[in-house]
């Protein structure tokens, strides 16, 4: 069959509705021997995850589809969302959930596996480098076997990609997904830098899968490999795919995929310049993938969106020379996917993980100082003064905001995963956090082993939950000026003290505006209504 005139079977793609918005990761440097075939077993079969009730939405398309030759899951662009985003399991996606999408594909399919685009991070944190373990560990027991190379990896810095993950760039290294970019190179040297392409065997089909990232991504890389070409090199896209296509026809390959780390214009060309590519799997695009297929001439470009909500299911029929593909886009809901006891091993593993290199996840996160340079003083401080405002404020989830992240989300999983040390997930649960970024400001919340170590155990203990000055602003100015005013009053500025008494003052429009929406927004609570939840959170009282 002549790639040139391989037709896609594609019906227009019916998008299931969007719960609300979410989100995940992926990825590592490995090594095989450079641009030879590997044959790949099928994966295991996955343990039966936990019930987690009636499944309402219509069953995904590929359940009435005729067996293929060969399932390709295709995934990508999570920036970092390994959980569904934010703390509601109401939204999409999550590696869990794409472990139960594979488990059902190999229930009916005999032969699966996974390529991914890459793009598994989001920020240049140490956490980061810990999220880019755990997602390798999930996508090689997921059956994956090419990942490509976005900036989002090569953030990471290219000493760190070889100083930590050495190991998985040797050539014995046959079973575990490969790295593949065909134009970038890292100190001039093959051995130290991505597969150019892969050739893989499943059942019997050939795939050939190349990636490429666009030179113009050169400046999200990390300051030290983001000029220096002795460093880290990247090629014209259109030249390295000169080279890899004549390899895959000489393999005589079925069919092969281009990850394209590319605008998608740039996508586009390349796959009109190179018709041999059955499809391409484009970088760009928004939380939402485009409702409809789009093709270049005979390649199918898919773009998977962002924060891991949705796969791609690619069908191979080596039998159907005139439809030999089918394709669905894949919304990975709650109600159609469950929880995979597989990952979530990986997901204990994690936190652990966080535990055990504490001090090296905070350190790596940016200096953060809050804008009214004051500090936090803690609930029990205020609530000397505001006694019916500390009472009501007691009596809320707010209060206990931190004992929630510490004892886990119930029916998640067989057992709650405490994430209480999770800098992505302490920032609305602690008092004296930036939220929106995940940083402690200077004199915010610390986990209680680092407060310990830094001889200031009072931001461990007195700042757990969401307190007072979440909402009202750090007090330190206004205790002092408020106890000065109690104990020598011909000495204390009286001005200074009506005007901290008007900068602690929060209206309900700013709370409704600007404020609550930094932890309840539509990922982390799709179900919040602020004239609901003021009501049961407000405290007018001045005692």
């Amino acid at each position: 069959m002549s790639l040139r005139h391989a037709r896609f079977h594609t019906p227009r793609l019916i998008r299931l509705s969007v719960l609300l918005l979410f989100g995940g990761m992926a990825g590592v440097f490995i090594g095989c021997e450079k641009d030879s075939p590997k044959d790949v077993p099928p994966p295991t079969n996955f343990p039966s995850s936990t019930d987690s009730g009636v499944r309402t939405l219509p069953p995904p398309r590929f359940k009435k589809w005729d067996k293929p030759t060969v399932a390709v899951v295709l995934s990508g662009e999570q920036h970092g969302y390994i959980e569904p985003c934010g703390c509601s399991e109401l939204l999409s996606g999550g590696l869990s959930r794409r472990a139960d999408l594979v488990k059902q594909l190999q229930e009916q399919f005999k032969n699966v596996v996974g390529v991914d685009l890459g793009g598994t991070l989001e920020r240049d944190r140490y956490q980061s480098q810990l999220k880019f373990n755990l997602t390798l560990n999930v996508l090689e027991d997921l059956g994956y076997q090419a990942i490509g190379m976005g900036p989002e990896e090569l953030r990471l810095g290219v000493d760190t990609l070889i100083g930590q993950h050495q190991n998985r760039l040797t050539e014995q290294a046959t079973q575990e997904p490969s790295f593949v970019c065909a134009n970038a190179t890292i100190y001039d040297t093959p051995d130290l830098s991505p597969r150019r392409n892969d050739i893989i065997t499943v059942g019997d089909a050939k795939i050939g899968i190349t990636a490429v990232i666009s030179e113009s991504y050169r400046r999200k890389l990390s300051a030290a490999d983001i000029n220096d070409e002795t460093r880290l090199k990247i090629t014209p896209p259109a030249d390295a795919l000169a080279d890899v296509v004549p390899k895959f026809e000489e393999a005589g390959t079925d069919f092969n995929i281009l990850l394209a780390q590319t605008p998608l214009k740039e996508a586009e060309a390349l796959a009109k310049q190179y018709p041999q590519f059955a499809v391409v799997l484009s970088a760009e695009g928004g939380d939402e993938p485009p409702s409809e297929l789009h093709k270049v001439g005979d390649t199918l470009i898919v773009q998977i969106g962002r924060k891991g909500k949705y796969a791609g299911v690619l069908a191979y029929y080596a039998d159907k020379a005139e439809e030999p593909f089918q394709f669905e886009l894949i919304d990975l809901d709650k109600k159609r996917f469950e929880n995979s006891p597989l990952v979530e091993k990986h997901l204990r593993v994690y936190q652990r993980d966080i535990e055990s290199n504490l001090q090296q996840v905070f350190a790596s996160l940016p200096k953060s100082f809050h804008p009214s340079g004051q500090t936090f003083v803690g609930a029990e401080t205020c609530g000397k003064c505001h006694t019916k405002a500390f009472a009501k404020w007691s009596s809320t989830k707010h209060a206990h905001a931190y004992e929630s992240i510490v004892k886990g989300r119930e029916g998640q999983f067989t057992e709650p995963i405490a994430r209480n040390l999770d800098t992505e997930c302490i920032g609305c649960h602690v008092t004296g956090w930036d939220p929106e970024n995940d940083l402690p400001f200077d004199s915010g919340f610390l986990p209680e082993q680092l407060a310990t170590a830094k001889g200031e155990p009072q931001r461990y203990e007195h700042l757990k939950g969401q307190q007072c000055e979440n909402c009202h602003g750090p007090g330190s100015t206004h205790v002092e000026l408020e106890m000065a005013w109690k104990t020598d009053r011909t000495n204390t500025d009286e001005s200074r003290l009506k005007a901290s008494r008007r900068q602690m003052t929060l209206t309900k429009k700013v709370a409704e505006d600007r404020l609550c929406i930094k932890c309840h927004d539509h990922e982390n609570s799709p179900k919040f209504e602020f004239a609901k939840y003021w009501e049961e959170v407000k405290h007018p009282w001045r005692d």
